[in-house]
């Protein structure tokens, strides 16, 4: 026969989410996370939870003991993981950025053809300037030399304004 000490040890205690916070040093939230989360058993009575003491105490050191066993425990491994992960991470930004400049590289080729396209555009522009009929009839007319200053900036940043609009067509 079972003593009196030993049938109250067995008896069912039920206790609310903050009577469970306060013993395991956690929040109420964090008691009703676990919950959700199936770690520990709950019965809903009267919109609140109530938890069995013993099982919720004895599920709640099995889920901590899981917890531990994930863990590296030694600060040695945990300090090369940490070094690995650190390594990785940098390898993986070094590659994204290789990535990135290998995407906006242009071939050599395209380049020169551009740069050469663009360079007779901008002398035939400036060629057509002398044969503007006119901006010629202006400055002939035009006797100060200020003026005629004046007259060749403004045709030059017209050909300046086209230019900044130019688009390199391939042939």
């Amino acid at each position: 026969m079972k003593s009196d000490k030993q049938e109250k040890n067995t008896k069912e205690c039920y206790v609310s989410t903050k009577d469970v916070s306060f013993l395991f040093g956690i929040s109420q939230e964090r008691v009703r996370q676990l919950i959700k989360a199936k770690v520990i058993d709950a019965d809903v009575v009267k919109g609140d939870y109530q938890l069995e003491l013993y099982s919720t105490v004895g599920k709640y050191v099995v889920y901590l003991e899981s917890l531990c066993k994930k863990r590296p425990v030694d600060l040695e491994t945990r300090k090369l993981l940490a070094d690995v992960e650190i390594r990785e991470t940098k390898a993986a930004i070094e590659k994204m950025r290789l990535s990135d400049t290998e995407s906006k590289l242009l071939p050599a080729d395209d380049v020169r053809d551009m740069t050469a396209d663009m360079i007779m555009t901008i002398r035939k522009k400036c060629m057509s300037l002398c044969d503007n009929d006119d901006v010629i009839n202006l400055l002939a007319r035009e006797e100060d030399p200020s003026k005629c200053s004046i007259i060749i900036r403004d045709e030059i940043y017209k050909i300046l304004n086209e230019l900044s609009e130019y688009e390199y067509t391939s042939n």
